[in-house]
Parts: structure tokens; sequence; C-alpha cells
């Protein structure tokens, strides 16, 4: 049960899309699934590579951190 994520799987390769299209923040709900989802797809067996990709204008964005230049 996905709530921002798309996983779609095309032969052998699982195409994980982050699913929140104003910017794709990076939520920890979002983050969550994304690890989740990776981990599935490292032990399927049908599955021999993984793309992520995003909807909208940015791949992803994350709040800015104190710490960066």
């Amino acid at each position: 049960n996905l709530n921002y994520l798309k996983f779609e799987l095309q032969g052998e390769v699982a195409v994980i899309t982050l699913n929140r299209p104003k910017v794709n923040g990076l939520t920890p709900s979002l983050v969550k699934e994304l690890r989740e989802t990776v981990h599935h797809c490292r032990y399927a067996n049908n599955i021999r590579c993984v793309v992520i990709t995003a909807e909208g204008s940015f791949f992803f964005r994350r709040r800015r951190h104190q710490n960066d230049a």
C-alpha cells in the first residue's frame, strides 16, 4: 500500500516513482516507503534493476538544514 510512490514492474526492471509532484518533498513517510520498496526489490528474485524517477518538475526537495553552505 503506497501513498507517496508508484511501483511498476517492467520485465526484470522495477520502476519506483516519487509521487508528490509539487516538489517531491522527502518526508519521513516518503523515505520509509522508499526504504521498504527498495528492500523488497533487493530480495526479489525477479528484479535485476531498479530505476528511481519522479513526477513533476523536481526529482526531490528537502528542507534546508542550518549546516548547509
